[in-house]
């Protein structure tokens, strides 16, 4: 493939930023670790007993997860935090061969082509090679179609750097390098060159009856005839929700609850609801499946109502057998208030409706002790949920305010969540536990990729926006040529940069938001407590409080 080469002009000076790190992507490892600790985990579990003699395994799982995570910390430390590019207000530096360019050096951005093989096959290789006058060289794609770390081209060494549009994107606008700027940034400058504003001409008194719409008439022509006023004494009659404010409030929130009730049946999927039904069926009874899963769509119908508040797309809600229910978005809240206000509606319903249960335990004179078990394993479900444990309820609510307060303060009260979750369930031997940990890991992850994109939107200039289409054109530039998209692929492709967009660009909760959070979570907790307490005496019903003791 013939090269393309830009020249670069001198770089425009901004505002000093802290270094953002850009290293290869690291699904493909995490995934291979995480089912090396299931199959050894596994392995522990039903064959631990006759390796050499030693008995049962206490904690297999935990077992497992140091006998894999102990060199995959290693290989953190040492291979994959010394590759990478680091970029600085400086210019970029290779973290593998500790090679170094400043803005200012950079001479030539080169599209170069080669071609590889992918599972035996040749494949054409996009990348991009950003050289000195003296020789000096960095090259980078986006190497994740080929799945790939790194592969050695004619050009020399190149690595895998997932945000490669990103990249060459912040390198184009520092050198000011316009020949490779998408359309959009183009017609930016072409915008603020001088096109006029649209002018308002006002409308003349006399054009203005020319304009004006005709006059209503009967069907003979003649103009309708006023509306009789009522007869002396003849009252007319108000509508009922004037006459009583309390029937408008019914009706309205009425409605409310009978269209949420509906969006959720809409949004609930069957086969796993009925795959949970059995499985809480065989293990206890039909009626107390019946009320559990009750109890758990009622909770995630909490989170879609306030995703319906936020304007959030709802994908559905999944029943999990033993796990529980997740109400799945197609997206975030603009601001950290809103998705807060999404994870705190679900144990708000779920409460209310756990008291719901124990009142009409109560009420029926104390005669069935179901729905007393139910109010107890409903509340002990959502003080679960709020564990401030990612990705549970409350480990989300304490990310959204520990990341209003401060971006890196947020990252570490993620990271330790995660870390109390796994003391958590080493000292309680809880397996499910451990798999909210797994997920809350690979959420951070999530969490950790757009704090780097938000970093690196930091460095743009105000006349260069970033949008899914700018970023589509960097990217194409940097990545191997594969077979084109179909719609439904560049849709989720669409769909992802744009919650790593909105992730990047929440709005942090004001001090009274941070406020009414983590009050409503106390006394959330609070009152949930207070109901395993109520139902701790009465028979048949007292297992949830034996578990939280």
């Amino acid at each position: 493939m013939p090269p393309m080469t830009a020249s670069a002009p001198p770089v425009q000076v901004l505002p000093p930023r802290s270094p953002v790190y850009l290293r290869p992507r690291i699904g493909p490892v995490v995934t291979s670790v995480l089912g090396l600790v299931v199959g050894t985990w596994l392995f522990l579990t039903f064959a631990g007993e006759d390796l050499g003699g030693l008995g049962p395994i206490e904690h297999p799982f935990v077992t497992a997860a140091l006998i894999v995570g102990v060199p995959f910390a290693l290989w953190l430390c040492l291979v994959h935090a010394r590759t990478g590019i680091r970029i600085d207000d400086a210019g970029l530096r290779d973290l593998g061969t500790s090679q170094e360019i400043h803005w200012h050096e950079i001479r030539e951005i080169q599209l170069l082509g080669d071609y590889v093989k992918r599972g035996g096959k040749p494949a054409a290789l996009r990348f991009v090679q950003v050289r000195t006058d003296d020789g000096r060289a960095i090259r980078f794609a986006d190497l994740g179609p080929l799945g790939m770390r790194r592969v050695e081209t004619q050009a020399g060494l190149v690595q895998d750097i997932p945000q490669s549009g990103l990249l060459l994107a912040l390198i184009a606008e520092r050198t000011r390098t316009s020949a490779l700027f998408p359309p959009q940034w183009r017609g930016m400058h072409e915008a603020s060159s001088g096109s006029a504003l649209p002018s308002v001409v006002p409308v003349d008194e006399d054009q203005a009856d020319e304009h004006a719409p005709p006059s209503p008439t009967t069907a003979d022509g003649s103009p309708p005839r006023p509306e009789t006023p009522p007869r002396l004494g003849e009252q007319q009659r108000e509508p009922l929700e004037k006459r009583y404010p309390v029937v408008a409030l019914a009706r309205r929130y009425t409605g409310q609850f009978v269209s949420l009730f509906w969006v959720g049946l809409k949004t609930i999927k069957i086969f796993p609801a009925l795959l949970s039904f059995g499985a809480f069926a065989v293990v206890f009874s039909w009626e107390f499946a019946a009320l559990i899963l009750l109890m758990i769509g009622f909770h995630e119908c909490g989170h879609v109502y306030a995703m319906w508040r936020c304007g959030v797309k709802v994908k559905g809600i999944y029943f999990i057998p033993f796990l529980g229910g997740a109400a799945v978005s197609q997206g975030l809240a603009k601001s950290r208030w809103g998705n807060a206000f999404i994870q705190i509606n679900g144990p708000i319903y779920g409460t209310v409706l756990a008291l719901l249960f124990l009142a009409a335990f109560y009420v029926n004179g104390q005669e069935h002790a179901l729905l007393a078990a139910v109010a107890g394993w409903g509340a002990l479900i959502n003080l679960f949920n709020l564990l401030p444990i990612m990705p549970l309820d409350g480990g989300r609510m304490l990310g959204e305010i520990s990341h209003s307060l401060n971006r890196a303060a947020g990252r570490y009260a993620v990271f330790g969540s995660l870390l109390l979750g796994g003391l958590v369930a080493y000292f309680s031997g809880l397996t499910l536990l451990w798999i909210m940990v797994v997920i809350g890991a690979l959420e951070f992850g999530r969490q950790l990729t757009a704090a780097t994109q938000k970093a690196m939107m930091d460095r743009f200039g105000a006349d260069h926006p970033l949008s899914y289409d700018a970023n589509e054109h960097f990217s194409a530039l940097a990545r191997p040529i594969i077979q084109p998209l179909t719609d439904k692929q560049r849709k989720q492709a669409r769909d992802a940069f744009d919650m790593l967009l909105t992730e990047a660009q929440l709005i942090p909760m004001k001090g009274w938001q941070t406020a009414v959070i983590t009050v409503g979570y106390i006394g959330l907790a609070i009152v949930l407590v207070v109901v395993l307490w109520t139902i701790s005496h009465i028979e048949g019903a007292g297992q949830a409080f034996d578990v939280l003791t």
